[in-house]
């Protein structure tokens, strides 16, 4: 491997970051699975990231997708956090 292959870890969580904003941004809200799915992401990875995007306000979780859960935990959806955006004009004359 020569140096141009090596990618420091904080750049490789920044397009993880950008991989997850961007999905979320095409497809609304995801449950973590399908989240996984299209980003290719591991689960480990993926958990990592969200929880760290759900602290700091980017992404929140909404309620169970399914009521008749049997076993294991129901299943919640991820989706940006509406309240978390800003936008920016510049005017150059």
């Amino acid at each position: 491997m020569n140096r141009s292959e090596i990618i420091r870890s904080d750049d490789l969580r920044s397009q993880n970051r950008y991989r997850i904003l961007n999905t979320l941004r095409g497809s609304g809200s995801l449950t973590r699975a399908k989240l996984g799915e299209l980003t290719n992401l591991s689960q480990a990875a993926l958990s990592n990231l969200l929880g760290i995007m759900i602290e700091q306000g980017l992404l929140t979780t909404i309620g169970s997708t399914s009521k008749n859960v049997k076993r294991g935990r129901p299943q919640s959806k991820v989706t940006l956090n509406s309240e978390a955006g800003a936008a920016v004009t510049v005017s150059i004359n």
